[in-house]
């Protein structure tokens, strides 16, 4: 990496339609990175509205 001139990688997975993978397979992107290069791989997250309690019950398994 280094020898390269870069700073980081980032290593990226598409899995399904919604993450516009267009050919279903498994594979990787290895995406070579360099500070300040105006990429941004990661999405912005809006505020959760809803309560803790609420979003723990949504995601229970089971009574127990």
């Amino acid at each position: 990496m280094k020898n390269c001139g870069f700073d980081g990688v980032n290593i990226m997975n598409a899995s399904g339609d919604g993450s516009e993978q267009s050919v279903f397979h498994l594979h990787f992107h290895i995406l070579p990175r360099k500070k300040n290069d105006g990429l941004h791989t990661f999405p912005k997250l809006q505020k959760n509205k809803q309560s803790l309690e609420k979003i723990a019950k949504k995601l229970k398994m089971s009574d127990n």
